[in-house]
């Protein structure tokens, strides 16, 4: 009768040490899926409190966002060029930037052709880019 008992507990506590802990894959996949070089579609900016605010740039061959695997983003979209670290967080997220200049910017689509990314611009704006690869 023991032995059963002990068994039980040594069943009892395999399951509970193994069936508690939660893999989070999302940021895993969402990093592997949007390293790459991505075509601008375009970038979009919505005002919601004052519409004519808004405004779109329609992207042409020679612009691109790059994400590279160390953690590194080119973005070139017409005349304006920039380089910022970036990293993939859970819930569809990234942080851009580091300190007191990041954002927290949010995945809105993403497959392995297409992806769009919302860029908050406070107080009432937000920035949409539209990539393809």
């Amino acid at each position: 009768m023991k032995i059963i008992g002990a068994l039980s507990l040594l069943l009892l506590v395999s399951l509970i040490t193994t069936s508690c802990k939660k893999d989070d894959t999302t940021a895993t996949t969402t990093t592997s899926a949007i390293v790459g070089k991505w075509s601008l579609v375009s970038d979009t900016t919505k005002d919601d409190v004052n519409p004519a605010n808004a405004g779109s740039y329609t992207g042409v061959s020679t612009d691109y966002w790059d994400f590279r695997a160390d953690g590194m983003a080119y973005v070139r979209e017409d005349i304006y060029t920039d380089t910022f670290p970036y990293k993939v967080l859970p819930d569809n997220k990234m942080l851009f930037g580091v300190g007191i200049g990041s954002d927290t910017v949010s995945i809105i689509k993403l497959t392995a052709a297409a992806a769009v990314i919302a860029i908050p611009l406070p107080p009432t704006s937000t920035q949409y880019v539209y990539l393809k690869k």
